[in-house]
């Protein structure tokens, strides 16, 4: 009898736990928006824009298999842990790991402090709301490939009857997304209830206003506004920026204050805003990991200040991951104590006789990327670094050296294998430089090229294949031009230079690339371009970077049904704009589309007769630097301006019922071209 008891019972605890193999699957955005999937829509959950960052930071091959890249989940890169209790959840297969992410609690895992702002500001500025942290990212891999991933899941705090598997179809979809507004109004993001909870705080736009735009949008934007951070200037000490204050607070008594964490309640110091909606303050606080700066309202010296907004909390490493240490398992990363520059060797586990691999490694400071690899500014052997068990992570263990030497703008560590300052394997990013991490292949040649900056300036590095021997020849009359927007003609460069006279940089070589670079006198900025030509030709284009401060602009174009054409909406300079591809073999597309036009709409629930502009085809004025192989390019600029909800429509003749292509892109303010 009792045995029958007990049966009875695991076979009901059975039953009421959802089954592995009854997780859905989740493969458009239409599915993900469904009502009943309650993942990151409602404030203050940050599920949805933690989806669109991973899908953005990841490559899917034609296998539908994902690369996280750079991104070591086995090293707590942007806040990723191991999953272990997923044996209700989540199906149990041999040699396979699951690793977790999206726990914002930077006291457990600190690497989350990496993470782009717009996924954890809501988490900063609603600390009390219980929901404010329980959206997960689940990710399964190969437990010797860690950064092959084979599925995805999303999660309400590993809850069963709240997780979906995501199909890498949908992750595909989510990167054609270029602004995050596009895609939380795709999923249905609940935009009313953040702009309820934080009122006159956002930049907000009068209903009036919104009438006389015609914006169908929530008024109040979910990627602009108000922002606060804290960062590095060009000392030691800390640099607070803000931007985005509303006028209806800037009348009131308004300061920053800096603390040492979100925890914290005891202010290092306050620094008054003023009337100023946007600035920078460099304060006399040393740089150390953890600090937050928030706005705060003064009241009357027996209240405490009110707080108005949070920044999110300086991270260690300024952001940067660690770099790999070539043909080995350890990476190396630059970080800040105190306003000290410090360096950690990250080991992998499995990774046993390192020490004596070893042996003779060291890793040198250095004031920049420019300096011989012998003029460092303080060094110590690798087998000296202090084992930090606080650091440790499911994969790797963590040895660190602190230097003394302090931080600054253009300090780099490297690591060297021997003595020798010939056997370099890794070097790191100077510690406030910004560089695009992704090099663009050179179509047809062993090189590639890459943009980034250096003191303030814009500069292009081309990174040669050592088996590529005779580029010079191949390259005889090549020339890199540097240019202030992506939309500037080949013709319009701000810089140049001859591809052969390049200056080497042996700090930059590796095992297989030799590196030469081009530092010219151009401010960088959002836009800025690196082009390689082939020959003085400007229709020689071999390769271009992607616009400096953007994300790749993937090519999202709408075909045009039952034509070999494709139109694609893109914002230029603030205002609307249409790019038209025909094929190079659609040689009559002028008689099929003589009647044929465009219109622009301030929301897709336009009818097609309420335009807001619109343009003949026919008209459309070509431009030849956007041609590829097979397409032609035709663009219209208007000028409406940007707005959420804007879309375009392609009409086959002047009856507007004739409808063959719409292109929907949300809010495009953030997007300045489309493919070059």
């Amino acid at each position: 009898m009792g045995r029958t008891t007990i049966f009875w019972f695991l076979l009901l605890l059975s039953l009421s736990v959802p089954s592995v193999s009854s997780i859905k699957t989740l493969s458009s955005i239409r599915e993900l928006a469904d009502n009943n999937i309650e993942f990151g829509k409602t404030f203050p959950g940050h599920g949805l824009k933690l989806l669109y960052w991973l899908a953005h930071n990841i490559q899917i091959d034609q296998n539908n298999v994902i690369d996280l890249g750079d991104i070591d989940p086995s090293q707590g890169d942007y806040g990723f842990h191991c999953f272990g209790k997923y044996e209700r959840l989540l199906p149990r297969e041999p040699n396979v790991d699951y690793y977790a992410l999206g726990d914002l609690n930077t006291n457990v895992h600190s690497g989350s402090r990496q993470l782009s702002s717009y996924v954890t500001e809501d988490f900063y500025n609603v600390q009390s709301n219980p929901h404010n942290n329980i959206d997960r990212i689940i990710v399964r891999s190969d437990r010797n490939s860690q950064r092959r991933v084979w599925r995805v899941y999303l999660t309400l705090h590993y809850d069963p009857g709240h997780t979906w598997e995501i199909s890498p179809r949908m992750l595909t979809e989510i990167q054609n997304f270029p602004t995050l507004g596009a895609f939380l109004t795709q999923a249905h993001y609940d935009f009313n209830s953040r702009n309820r909870n934080y009122q006159q705080i956002l930049h907000c736009i009068r209903r009036d206003e919104l009438r006389r735009r015609r914006r169908s949008l929530p008024e109040c934007d979910t990627h602009e506004g108000l922002r606060l951070d804290v960062g590095s200037d060009d000392t030691t000490k800390a640099r607070i920026t803000w931007s985005g204050i509303p006028k209806t607070i800037l009348t009131k008594n308004l300061v920053l204050t800096v603390y040492t964490n979100m925890a914290s309640s005891t202010a290092l110091e306050s620094y008054g805003v003023g009337q100023q909606q946007s600035g920078s303050i460099d304060t006399s606080v040393r740089l150390h990991p953890g600090l937050q700066v928030r706005l705060m309202e003064k009241t009357e010296s027996s209240q405490p200040d009110k707080k108005i907004w949070a920044s999110p909390e300086f991270d260690e490493g300024n952001r940067k991951l660690p770099s790999k240490v070539v043909g080995y398992d350890a990476s190396l990363q630059l970080f800040v104590e105190q306003g000290k520059a410090c360096v950690r060797l990250y080991i992998k586990k499995s990774f046993t006789d390192w020490k004596n691999k070893f042996s003779h490694s060291w890793v040198g400071i250095y004031k920049s990327s420019d300096e011989e690899h012998n003029s460092y500014e303080t060094w110590q052997w690798a087998t000296y670094f202090n084992e930090n068990q606080n650091r440790h992570t499911e994969g790797y263990l963590a040895y660190e050296y602190e230097s003394g030497l302090d931080i600054h703008h253009d300090v780099e560590a490297r690591f060297f294998l021997e003595k020798a300052s010939s056997s370099v394997k890794a070097h790191t990013q100077p510690w406030a430089n910004e560089v695009i991490k992704k090099s663009m292949d050179v179509v047809g040649y062993g090189a590639s090229l890459q943009l980034f900056a250096k003191r303030g300036k814009a500069c292009a590095r081309l990174n040669i294949q050592k088996n590529f021997t005779d580029w010079k020849n191949a390259f005889y009359y090549s020339w890199v031009g540097i240019y202030n927007l992506t939309d500037d003609g080949h013709s319009r460069y701000k810089a140049y230079q001859w591809v052969t006279n390049l200056k080497e940089n042996p700090n930059k070589h590796a095992e297989t690339i030799l590196a030469y670079e081009y530092e010219s006198g151009l401010d960088v900025k959002p836009g800025v371009q690196v082009r390689l030509f082939l020959e003085t030709a400007y229709t020689s284009v071999l390769a271009h970077t992607v616009p400096w401060g953007q994300e790749a602009i993937r090519k999202i174009q709408d075909n045009v049904k039952g034509y070999d054409a494709s139109l694609q909406l893109m914002a230029i300079g603030g205002t609307v704009s249409a790019r038209l591809y025909i094929k190079k073999s659609f040689t009559d597309w002028e008689d099929k589309f003589t009647n044929a036009w465009v219109g622009f709409y301030s929301s897709r629930t336009a009818r097609s007769i309420s335009y807001d502009t619109w343009q003949w085809v026919t008209k459309f004025n070509r431009n030849e630097d956007k041609y590829t192989e097979e397409y032609m390019a035709y663009d219209y600029h208007s000028n409406m301006d940007v707005c959420h909800g804007v879309e375009a429509r392609f009409f086959l003749s002047e009856d507007s019922s004739q409808k063959r292509c719409v292109v929907f892109r949300g809010p495009l303010r953030s997007v300045s071209g489309g493919p070059a």
